[in-house]
């Protein structure tokens, strides 16, 4: 047996395990349902270009993703209560002065979703809220101006403000 094993670390290694052996036992069963509320081959986006989804206490969910072709990138989101079908907040190929959507996204309680976006032209890049209608502009960064950088990580709050 390895000396890494015996002596001190072995009743180390042994009381770790008893630990996490009785905390579970410790714990009540809970029960956890699963709703699809997104499949990439029916909502047309590759699975492994999604971001971290984002959940509000209505159940919106918002994330970004790149189509399955890999030709857009796009912001969707569900419905309330998690429910089908998705709705598409963005898409580069709709909204042409944009280059791509950055895959972390938030979503609010009313279903507007805050994403950032890099722009062609010279404005760079801009923060966006939307709702499955026309983008909202709220912030924007090019040479010269106010911002000339902004983070990638955008929130929103209830009431819109990001």
């Amino acid at each position: 047996m390895p000396a890494a094993f015996m002596g001190k670390n072995a009743v180390r290694f042994s009381s770790a395990i008893a630990a996490v052996a009785i905390a579970g036992t410790c714990a009540g069963a809970q029960s956890y349902s699963f709703v699809k509320i997104a499949d990439s081959a029916l909502d047309d986006f590759d699975p492994f270009s999604t971001g971290a989804p984002s959940l509000s206490d209505a159940g919106y969910v918002a994330f970004g993703t790149q189509s399955a072709d890999g030709s857009s990138s796009r912001v969707l989101r569900s419905g309330a209560g998690l429910s089908r079908p998705l709705v598409v907040i963005g898409d580069d190929q709709v909204n042409n002065e944009i280059g791509s959507f950055f895959d972390t996204v938030s979503v609010n309680n009313l279903g507007q979703v805050c994403m950032w976006a890099t722009i062609s032209g010279p404005v760079f890049e801009r923060i966006l809220r939307g709702d499955g209608g026309p983008l909202e502009v709220i912030a924007e960064a090019s040479d010269g101006e106010l911002f000339n950088f902004m983070s990638v990580i955008t929130s929103i709050n209830d009431s819109g403000t990001v």
